[in-house]
């Protein structure tokens, strides 16, 4: 496709409409009215994103639609098929927006690269690799279990299997026992005695230690243990 043609319309005015465009009439070289005042709201969309991204120290995402600062880019179909240099302008005006949406998908290309997605395709795959992050946040997420010298039989129990639960689902746990004064245990052998009944589920990640008293240690489900 030559980079003089707009996207979607071919030598003598032919109609080369791609499912991902807006059926429309070829632009004029001069541009109009509405065109500048896009172009001005694109810009100050830019300048908003860039002043939060800049606030938050982070982008979340690729840059998609008015987000895109390069005034050329190399386009890419929703097919894979590379459609050549375009004005980013021109694409977004053809685009069906309702439908699709552009992401910018090698910023370090000169032009960068951006490639039309289907809106409800694109909603799914981040849905999932949400879905997929949020449970491995859950699984290396560290969880504190207290416990206490003095605590009983049936207390310890109940908290070992707590423990044992967490162990399962690939979590790691810091064990911590505090010391109570007079009491009939030592920190150090109730923990010993926890990291006895969980060493089935788990793997020792911080080995046991004493600070001023209070006994802890850390230990990592055996299901994100690797070889």
């Amino acid at each position: 496709m030559s980079q003089q043609n707009s996207p979607g319309f071919g030598v003598n005015g032919t109609d080369n409409t791609a499912g991902w465009m807006r059926r429309r009439k070829p632009e004029h070289s001069k541009p109009s009215g509405k065109t500048i005042m896009q172009e001005r709201i694109m810009k100050q969309i830019q300048s908003r994103l860039k002043e939060r991204q800049k606030k938050d120290g982070k982008t979340e995402r690729a840059p998609r639609d008015e987000e895109i600062s390069a005034p050329m880019i190399t386009l890419v179909s929703e097919d894979g098929v590379v459609e050549g240099v375009h004005p980013l302008t021109s694409v977004l005006n053809q685009m069906d927006r309702e439908l699709h949406t552009l992401v910018m998908v090698d910023q370090h290309a000169d032009p960068p690269t951006c490639k039309i997605y289907s809106r409800k395709l694109l909603y799914e795959r981040e849905k999932q690799a949400r879905k997929q992050a949020n449970a491995q946040n859950r699984k290396v997420k560290q969880q504190i279990i207290a416990l206490r010298s003095n605590i009983g039989e049936h207390d310890l129990e109940i908290k070992c299997n707590r423990i044992i639960g967490m162990l399962k689902k690939g979590r790691r746990v810091t064990v911590q026992v505090e010391k109570v004064k007079n009491a009939h245990s030592k920190p150090k052998d109730v923990g010993e005695l926890v990291m006895k009944k969980v060493e089935e589920y788990s793997s020792v990640s911080i080995p046991p230690s004493i600070d001023r008293g209070l006994w802890s240690a850390t230990v990592q489900g055996k299901s994100l243990v690797t070889n």
